[in-house]
């Protein structure tokens, strides 16, 4: 078996993509669709087509294995930003958007908000 040389993701519907952040985070060139929030998640670290546009997804395809160049740059883009996305980051969005929105409908919770969040972390 010969290893592979580039990743294609044609999705035409996501909604986070844990498969894209794991193929970045192989270091493969990414050939990926452009809907979203693909691009959001890839940013620069990848060549876009049309997945509904067979000869938009053969030129991307085909622009990274004829560019070496090109593959090793956008492995290596992907797999940097691939460490954008962490659990323990998830895990405290998730905590701080619930803190703020709890906080916003009720200012006087804040300060108990923020001491329980503490409390949270050392834990």
């Amino acid at each position: 078996m010969r290893p592979a040389i580039v990743f294609i993701f044609a999705s035409s519907c996501e909604s986070q993509s844990i498969t894209l952040v794991e193929a970045m985070a192989s270091g493969l060139p990414i050939a990926c669709s452009d809907r979203g929030p693909l691009p959001e998640v890839l940013m620069d670290g990848g060549v876009y087509f049309d997945p509904e546009d067979v000869e938009s997804i053969s030129a991307a395809v085909e622009r990274l294995i004829l560019n070496q160049d090109l593959r090793l740059a956008m492995g290596k883009r992907s797999a940097v930003l691939s460490k954008r996305y962490s659990w323990e980051r998830c895990g405290y969005e998730t905590w701080r958007f619930l803190r703020e929105t709890v906080d916003s409908l009720n200012p006087e919770h804040t300060r108990l908000s923020r001491v329980s969040v503490a409390a949270d972390r050392r834990e």
